[in-house]
């Protein structure tokens, strides 16, 4: 049992240790597609891919903030802040259905489908579809659309205008635009933007400013393209472009201002503080993931350590096939205890048969039909061999509390289910004989005692689970980290579940395994090489507790005929009994036990640079909030 259960934990640690942590499909997108005009306008085509439940999706729209600062033509006002990058309306809105796809792209944003119909703001409903409501709002506009779904994932494409999107200052033309403000409330596993130009630009820089995840590339001076991975809900998002003015020429916002020198300033300081960021985030990526190599390394040493030092049973003098006498003196189920560290019914019943042997019981047959019996056990008040205290508590249970005072039978002890007062009762008195079962057993000193260790590696196996919640928190996705999770799992159930017997416990354990061998063997054995026939029935009070009392019995006839014994004497009529009460006496005890739980739970149940690479940090466009737009599903 041991070398199988250790087998077994060996193989979960090499599952573990081989989990693949494959690159899953998105299950959003967010595609921006924006069109610089040669007037400074920007036309802007979204498609913003969902999956899971929901009814539609609001945008929020803005062109503008009042929070901007009038322009004075200082370094400061190129940092985000500034009235020049308020636009002065959003126009030409248009909303699309795009036809689903296997795989999303940025390319299914030219996909459109049926254009979706405008209706009353507030007369749509749940389950609408293929409608749209727009509400106009200070510095722009509030757009509900009605795509429901249920499952799998659908697109939300939506078209505007924003005039006068590009300023113009002596040296450049520079864009400035949130994207996506801090408002949006969805978290999306990949956003790609692009901001074309209407021609090449001799000098074309980009930024964008946000989550660390992200970058920036130039593509053929006359396109910038923003994409990141896993962007977070309420992150704001904006792309900055400087590039030659000469290619928006009908630009009506204008600076006067020298701009290109004060821009790269700026960018250069935000790009110096989120390298900073980055090179402090990998090192603590780095950091991380040696932590759960080590710990992980650590934890199948402490596995292996405790097997060997803790686990692994001691070595037993008796060697062995078979063992004829009873090993101890003690009851049937103390040898359960032994062999299971539990007590199951079985003990129960086995005890009844013990009190049985001891004359503490009588057994009365009662012929109810042709094909069917009763038994009742009369209580004796002077057993042949002294009861233990488990046992008076037994005869007084079932003699006083279920049967009549004198004597109980098994139809009584069935009826102790049938209603919520009597199966309350029962389920008492079995909790509590067992627990004094197992009080009793305990003081044969059976098993070692690890709490300390256990404790000391329990903990171990919370730092695990510690360290995977801070390298999800951390965005850390190596492959160890998914091995740390389940590996922490394995030790806590491994610590808390490991047992070991005493040099006496395992020794007694191997000889009741040897005795078990020889009952299971005892139809084989030739009549010289059996014990007494006095014994025979002892032994079936330990067979029932091994579960083979039926087996046992069928043998134990057979023998007696074999051996001549006249079918009158009280061994055959004990063991005749047996052979068919005991089987009564397990199903009696089992079915009661099940339909006393099942009666008080059905009872409890009804009461209750700018030339590209990465994101240049943090955005300051609008204080760090954009316009204030974002959106969300309802």
């Amino acid at each position: 049992m041991k070398k199988t259960r250790l087998i077994i934990l060996m193989f979960m640690l090499f599952v573990s240790f081989n989990l693949n942590v494959h690159a899953r499909e998105n299950d959003s997108y967010y595609f921006i597609d924006a069109q610089i005009n040669e007037n400074g306008d920007m036309l802007v085509k979204e498609l913003l891919v969902l999956s899971g439940s929901y009814n539609g999706f609001d945008f929020q729209k803005r062109y503008a903030t009042d929070e901007m600062t009038p322009f004075t033509g200082k370094k400061s006002d190129f940092e985000g802040s500034s009235a020049i990058y308020n636009a002065t309306n959003l126009v030409d809105l248009k909303v699309y259905d795009v036809e689903p796809a296997d795989l999303w792209s940025f390319s299914d944003i030219y996909r459109l489908n049926t254009k979706y119909e405008q209706i009353l703001p507030g007369s749509g409903h749940f389950g609408d579809y293929g409608v749209y409501e727009k509400t106009n709002v200070i510095n722009g506009v509030n757009i509900r659309v009605y795509n429901p779904s249920a499952r799998g994932k659908k697109g939300f494409y939506i078209e505007y205008l924003i005039k006068d999107a590009v300023v113009a200052h002596n040296d450049i033309a520079e864009l400035f635009w949130p994207f996506i403000d801090a408002r949006f409330n969805e978290s999306i596993d990949y956003v790609e933007i692009q901001v074309s130009l209407p021609a090449t630009s001799s000098d074309l820089r980009g930024w964008a400013h946000g989550s660390i995840n992200g970058n920036i590339e130039i593509v053929g001076n006359n396109k910038v393209i923003a994409t990141i991975e896993d962007h977070q809900a309420n992150t704001l998002t904006d792309v900055r472009m400087t590039f030659d003015k000469e290619l928006v020429p009908n630009v009506t916002k204008s600076t006067n201002v020298d701009a290109l020198s004060y821009i790269l300033d700026i960018e250069q300081q935000k790009a110096d503080d989120i390298n900073r960021q980055r090179e402090m985030a990998k090192l603590i990526y780095y950091v991380i993931i040696t932590a759960n190599v080590i710990w992980c390394l650590s934890a199948v040493a402490l596995i292996i350590y405790t097997y060997i030092k803790y686990d692994k049973e001691h070595k037993s003098s008796f060697k062995l096939e078979y063992h004829r006498e009873f090993p101890a003196e003690y009851g049937p189920e103390a040898v359960e205890y032994l062999m299971k560290k539990t007590i199951t019914p079985l003990s129960l019943s086995a005890m009844i048969l013990n009190i049985i042997s001891k004359k503490g019981f009588e057994i009365r047959e009662e012929s109810l039909s042709r094909n069917k019996k009763e038994y009742v056990f009369i209580k004796k008040d002077d057993p042949k061999e002294e009861l233990t205290e488990e046992e008076k508590y037994v005869v007084d249970w079932l003699i006083d509390e279920v049967g009549n005072g004198s004597e109980v039978s098994l139809n009584d002890i069935m009826k102790s289910s049938k209603d919520l007062k009597s199966a309350q009762k029962f389920v008492e008195n079995y909790n509590k004989w067992n627990a004094m079962v197992k009080t009793t057993a305990k003081r044969e000193d059976f098993y070692e005692d690890f709490l300390g260790f256990r404790i000391k590696a329990g903990l171990y196996s919370f730092v695990g689970f510690f360290l995977f919640i801070v390298s999800v928190g951390m965005e850390v996705t190596s492959p160890i980290v998914f091995v740390t999770l389940p590996l922490s799992i394995i030790l806590f159930i491994y610590i808390i579940a490991f047992t070991r017997r005493t040099i006496k416990g395992n020794d007694h354990y191997v000889k009741w395994k040897a005795f078990k061998k020889f009952l299971l063997d005892f139809g084989r054995f030739q009549e010289k090489e059996l014990p007494e026939v006095v014994l025979w029935e002892k032994y079936l009070v330990y067979a029932t507790v091994f579960g083979i009392a039926d087996k046992v019995s069928k043998a134990m006839e057979i023998k007696i005929k074999d051996m001549g014994i006249d079918i009158n004497t009280p061994i055959y009529t004990h063991i005749y009994l047996n052979h068919y009460f005991s089987r009564n006496l397990i199903s009696t005890i089992n079915t009661t036990r099940s339909a006393s739980l099942t009666q008080i739970a059905k009872s409890s149940a009804a009461s209750g640079s700018g030339r590209g690479g990465g994101f240049s940090g943090g955005s300051s466009f609008g204080g760090g909030g954009g316009f204030g737009g974002g959106g969300g599903r309802f």
